[in-house]
């Protein structure tokens, strides 16, 4: 089995899981951290960007590499990919995507 394949595989195992259970998931990669530029906790910033879309099934923030990561909603997704959403449950749901302003990924190199 691919290693392309078998991380499809955890990312959509581990969003299953989180279903009732979790609010969101984090896809990072050990050396990501989310930096938020405000006073907020982390979970304060996605409650306040996810109130005013409550049908979006993911948050993207990005790096100043040019990459992205996204924090997803369980309940709002079918099908994730490693950098994507495949499906979501509701076909009129959609992303925000984070102004840098208010928060950004930093990747450790």
């Amino acid at each position: 089995m691919n290693r392309r394949f078998q991380q499809l595989l955890a990312t959509n195992d581990c969003l299953l899981r989180a279903r009732g259970q979790a609010d969101y998931v984090a896809t990072v990669d050990l050396d990501e951290v989310f930096v938020i530029r405000s006073n907020s906790t982390m979970l304060q910033t996605l409650n306040e960007l996810t109130a005013g879309s409550p049908d979006a099934g993911a948050v993207i923030f990005r790096s100043s590499y040019g990459t992205f990561r996204m924090i997803l909603r369980p309940e709002k997704i079918k099908v994730a990919g490693v950098h994507y959403v495949v499906k979501m449950e509701d076909p009129m749901s959609s992303s925000i995507t984070v102004d840098p302003e208010v928060g950004k990924i930093h990747h450790l190199r």
